[in-house]
């Protein structure tokens, strides 16, 4: 939910932010804060963005 707010007036760049992450296919995603996926990162990533990809 944080992240909706803080780009809720820059959604255009958050979105080509997240498709280029998702392109270039990762299979683990680690992050500073939070959960990290050591598998299936590219599903993983769009399931967690689907909010702002549909």
């Amino acid at each position: 939910m944080d992240m909706r707010l803080t780009f809720r007036h820059n959604r255009a760049e958050l979105r080509s932010a997240v498709e280029t992450m998702i392109g270039q296919a990762p299979e683990r995603v680690i992050l500073a804060h939070g959960r990290w996926f050591e598998t299936d990162g590219t599903a993983r990533l769009g399931q967690s963005f689907s909010w702002l990809l549909s």
